[in-house]
């Protein structure tokens, strides 16, 4: 057995960056949901999608 063999933990990603994702999903849900509000004519599918 290799007593010297190193392991690999891969990329460990800062909990800033989860926040940031975090906060920018709330902020385009609730940009989602007040679009949804607003009469867009033939375009509500279009933005809906």
């Amino acid at each position: 057995m290799n007593n010297n063999a190193k392991t690999d933990n891969g990329h460990i990603t800062p909990l800033k960056v989860y926040l940031l994702i975090g906060a920018m999903l709330l902020i385009l849900t609730a940009l989602t949901v007040k679009v949804s509000t607003i009469h867009l004519g033939p375009w509500n599918a279009i933005v809906a999608l």
